[in-house]
């Protein structure tokens, strides 16, 4: 099954896992399900809902999941895109907490068997301060619950919004823009950091968990060692932005092009 974000300016973009609709803010996006017959119509995400902002979508059997800037997670039936339920993430009703952003930028869950991680920042309305945290979301669970786990103080020196985490086993957190750090994230404690040339963003862990690729910012891909975090090897693209919406595959049929019949690895 082949799902598409579009609405009735026509199609942005597919993919069987990972949805980005950028359309008219004044217009509902529209949630497509596309199979052998052609496009099926499964629900319209309001405006209310997307505070005009980018939706990322997750397929994961029955249920979609919808990360909406500035919302908590929805969970939508794939059948007909009725909401089954929320994931707090906005809306966390934690005494102390003003508020929490965050939201996945890549597909790093197809190369972690399902488990979602993400860089999330945590308002404190008691200390007045601001908080670099790591979002864990396992989709493998019945009823997967987002764990919000602080690292450290989010400051201006150490300013990033772009993070991805190891499973809980090897509990590694890696963030970057300016430079590049990893915290292990159960004793909260940095395991190393380098700073770099010049900002890179989007981290993705490679499915050997050897290597760490960043991109979005420049024409090249930069590879470290996760272990020391040393600079390996620039992979050139030849373009700005490179890597912006990196994933791995296995082999090109992977790519979710449509009509593909590929499984994810």
């Amino acid at each position: 099954m082949e799902i598409f974000f579009g609405n009735e300016n026509g199609t942005k973009m597919h993919g069987r896992r990972l949805l980005t609709p950028v359309g008219d803010p004044g217009m509902d996006e529209t949630l497509y399900k596309v199979g052998g017959g052609g496009a099926q119509l499964v629900a319209a995400i309001p405006k209310s809902i997307q505070a005009g902002q980018t939706v990322k979508v997750r397929l994961f059997g029955k249920r979609i999941y919808a990360f909406c800037v500035g919302q908590d997670i929805l969970v939508l039936d794939s059948d007909d895109g009725h909401l089954l339920s929320t994931i707090p993430l906005a809306h966390r009703n934690i005494t102390g907490i003003r508020a929490t952003y965050g939201l996945p930028l890549l597909v790093n869950y197809q190369e972690q068997n399902y488990l979602v991680t993400f860089a999330i920042i945590v308002e404190d309305s008691i200390t007045g301060t601001d908080t670099l945290a790591i979002g864990v979301l396992d989709l493998k669970e019945e009823h997967p619950k987002l764990d919000v786990i602080e690292t450290e103080p989010f400051v201006e020196d150490w300013y990033s919004v772009e993070g991805v985490g190891t499973t809980p086993d090897l509990h590694k957190a890696f963030f970057v823009w300016n430079d590049l750090w990893k915290v292990d994230y159960k004793t909260r404690k940095r395991d190393g950091q380098v700073s770099l040339p010049n900002s890179q963003a989007v981290p993705l862990i490679h499915p050997d968990g050897k290597k760490l690729y960043c991109g979005g910012q420049w024409h090249a891909l930069a590879v470290y060692d996760v272990d020391s975090l040393k600079h390996i090897d620039d992979v050139e693209l030849g373009h700005s932005m490179a890597g912006i919406g990196m994933r791995f595959v296995q082999t090109d049929k992977d790519l979710s092009a449509p009509g593909s019949t590929s499984q994810d690895p």
